[in-house]
């Protein structure tokens, strides 16, 4: 059976949200949750289990999957990301990727203008330029593939503060819905999540923190009064 496993490594640590104030999970935290999750709701051996992992650090990919061995993990390759082209950078933040695709965009704008050639001819003919056919990549399909490939899992480990976790759990349950089989996302923040598209939860969230004396039924209440 196949867990997929998404490793949250993003800027998103300026908010009010409750793992927002906190440092950003570890491998050994992500790692102890799949062998936690593995252990009590498996029969089969752990060699007899595997993972689809994803995250934006590449670094994920050599150093989460040793750490729930003998269970095989498999994930697409980094090369298939922009942020794959920040080479010789340690991961900090999303925004890597980001810087990056702008670096991309400004190369390939202004090749074009040197060579009097339109940015799309350009791209057309730039596999023997190593800079410029990285704008080659579609990064948005890829990132559609691997959802929907972590969404016929068994099983997801993530947090409900990314999106990804958000949409992999709602096709999760889609996929089980039609197949009648069961399915089981684990937190790594210890949050639930209802399927409203986590607006609503969060929200509710921040007032139960906000005023810890308020019942959870009290607080609903109020979102209609």
């Amino acid at each position: 059976r196949c867990v997929a496993v998404h490793v949250r490594r993003t800027d998103k640590f300026k908010t009010r949200r409750r793992e927002d104030r906190l440092p950003p999970k570890s491998f050994p935290e992500y790692a102890q949750l799949y062998r936690g999750w593995a252990y009590w709701r498996q029969t089969r051996p752990p060699a007899e289990l595997q993972l689809l992992v994803g995250s934006e650090d590449k670094h994920t990919y050599s150093l989460f999957p040793p750490l729930v061995a003998p269970s095989v993990s498999y994930w697409v390759p980094p090369r298939f990301f922009v942020m794959d082209m920040s080479e010789g950078k340690t991961f900090k933040s999303i925004n890597q990727g980001n810087s990056r695709l702008e670096q991309l965009y400004a190369i390939m704008s202004y090749r074009a203008t040197e060579r009097n050639q339109s940015a799309a001819a350009l791209a057309a003919v730039a596999s023997s330029d190593i800079d410029a056919a990285g704008l080659l990549k579609d990064e948005g399909m890829v990132l559609v593939a691997q959802m929907i490939l972590m969404g016929r899992c068994a099983a997801f480990i993530g947090s409900y503060a990314s999106n990804v976790a958000v949409l992999v759990h709602d096709l999760m349950a889609h996929s089980r819905l039609l197949d009648g089989g069961r399915f089981q996302v684990l937190d790594v923040n210890g949050r639930s999540y209802c399927g409203c598209g986590a607006s609503f939860c969060m929200t509710l969230e921040k007032k139960a923190l906000r005023d810890p004396t308020r019942s959870t039924e009290d607080i609903v209440t109020s979102f209609h009064a």
